[in-house]
């Protein structure tokens, strides 16, 4: 059986540009989420990561009451469409050194895919 990303992706979380970072990061605890969507006028355009809090808040001492989602976002979003291969998935996030995969399907965002979710998916579905 060859999983696809379709079949670990999660589904996306959202948040507008004009959010503050302790906005998302409250959401991103109630959810149990690591990411989220940051978007403008309905349109995604970047992703903000416990990552992207932890280097570019606490560790410069902005206030996350203050700091908004869009100032401390990542922009360049990597995407696979939903049909493709765990296999593909993990090298382009190797070759990206990212987290997180956004998943299309024809352009549009359907899901997002982790590392974890990755090894997850090789524990419960071993090759041979």
């Amino acid at each position: 059986m060859t999983l696809t990303v379709k079949d670990i992706m999660h589904d996306v979380m959202k948040i507008d540009h004009h959010k503050t970072v302790a906005q998302a990061a409250k959401l991103m605890d109630r959810e149990r989420r690591g990411s989220v969507l940051v978007e403008e006028s309905g349109e995604v355009i970047g992703i903000i990561t416990e990552r992207d809090i932890l280097r570019k808040v606490v560790a410069y001492g902005l206030d996350p009451t203050t700091t908004y989602v869009h100032q401390v976002m990542s922009s360049r979003l990597i995407t696979i469409e939903k049909d493709g291969e765990i296999g593909e998935a993990s090298a382009l996030m190797g070759r990206s050194n990212i987290r997180r995969l956004i998943v299309v399907d024809g352009g549009d965002i359907v899901g997002i895919i982790t590392t974890r979710s990755i090894a997850k998916s090789v524990q419960m579905f071993p090759k041979g």
